[in-house]
């Protein structure tokens, strides 16, 4: 599975073997002083090898969804949470009466790093949303940089951009963009978790619903 990596802040140290074109490597990275993450990368022949992206074992594996009947309108997030060790799955979804797709798509993912119990962690987060994945990768630096604002004026949900900013702090984040309703047994859960929070939002009822489980599908 192809990821693009972000990282924020942390020195990397690598040591690496090469055997009939493919690389496989150790990464060390201090995240914070005193905390230490280590990740085994798998890199293809430099024939095949796609800039910015590599291959990992994640500690958490995560896929994320937001939508929004009218935008604005009421709207829910749903988001996974899978250990890859031990398949162990995290499921919850909530909404709000009224907000928009993007800050559901941005919450999700927010829930998702508030979800972890410890710092240190590298958790791969899978979203159809290229606004998120492009937000947190490439343009959050810029906006932070000019005190939360885009070069064009206002910041859209600048108050969940820097929640999500401080959470990316904490833990060592990858971002996967996945194509929405293609097949992908976690995108398409995280739709289904979704659309129950939109449902129960509708009804008047409450939208928050956590459920434990294990993971049965593939995690990349």
């Amino acid at each position: 599975m192809w990821m693009i990596v972000q990282t924020r802040q942390v020195r990397h140290e690598w040591h690496g073997l090469e055997a009939g074109g493919w690389r496989l490597e150790a990464r060390s990275a201090v995240v914070s002083p005193g905390v230490l993450v280590c990740a085994s990368l798998l890199q293809p022949p430099a024939s095949s090898f796609q800039p910015g992206a590599i291959l990992l074992t994640p500690d958490v594996v995560s896929w994320t969804d937001g939508g929004c009947r009218g935008n604005p309108g009421p709207g829910g997030w749903g988001m996974l949470l899978v250990n890859a060790a031990s398949r162990d799955c995290l499921e919850r979804c909530g909404g709000e009466r009224t907000t928009t797709n993007n800050r559901m798509e941005i919450t999700a993912a927010i829930m998702v790093l508030r979800s972890l119990k410890k710092p240190g962690l590298t958790v791969v987060i899978n979203s159809d949303s290229q606004l998120l994945i492009k937000g947190a990768t490439e343009w959050m630096r810029g906006w932070k940089a000019r005190g939360w604002r885009r070069k064009e004026g206002e910041l859209l949900n600048a108050d969940l951009w820097q929640e999500l900013d401080r959470l990316m702090e904490v833990q060592s984040t990858t971002w996967k963009w996945v194509k929405g309703h293609a097949g992908d047994p976690g995108n398409e859960r995280a739709d289904q978790l979704t659309n129950r929070a939109m449902d129960a939002v509708q009804a008047g009822q409450d939208a928050d619903w956590t459920n434990r489980t294990t993971w049965t599908g593939r995690l990349g």
